[in-house]
């Protein structure tokens, strides 16, 4: 019971008394105890929907605690197939080395088309030399004849 609710029992008995005392069979001290019954009845209806209130707000705190439990148990269990940052480095170094190699190898592969390409002209403007100072050809005859 709160301290206001204990001060207004307190003043509404006096005034009961006080009523009873000035010849408590008048209608007024009907109606002055009539209301005390009726507050005294009015404060036991409080305390019981207070009551009700906090075996709510339990129940509330009650599921949410499951379901934070639940959360919570998940979490463990999923804990054992995360990768930890010592495998995750092992796995990204061994990545790096294959993206390496990958860039090298393509690299080494532009590199040898560049050299085919220029061989390749090479050997055309050497053909186109050699026709145009040896115009008679392997065989003798000349490329006009």
């Amino acid at each position: 019971m709160t301290a206001r609710a204990a001060i207004t029992l307190v003043v509404l008995a006096g005034v009961v008394t006080l009523a009873a005392a000035q010849g408590g069979n008048g209608p007024s001290s009907v109606v002055t105890t009539q209301r005390f019954d009726d507050y005294v009845k009015a404060h036991a209806k409080q305390h019981e929907l207070e009551a009700q209130a906090v075996d709510l707000a339990k129940q509330a705190i009650d599921i949410r605690l499951g379901m934070m439990n639940e959360l919570r148990a998940q979490i463990n269990t999923e804990r054992g197939s995360y990768q930890s940052a010592g495998e995750a480095k092992i796995q990204m170094s061994s990545v790096e080395l294959r993206l390496r190699a990958l860039e090298q190898a393509q690299a080494a592969q532009a590199g040898s088309n560049v050299t085919w390409a220029a061989a390749i002209a090479a050997f055309i403007v050497i053909v186109q030399i050699a026709l145009q100072y040896f115009p008679h050809g392997l065989n003798g005859r000349g490329r006009n004849q």
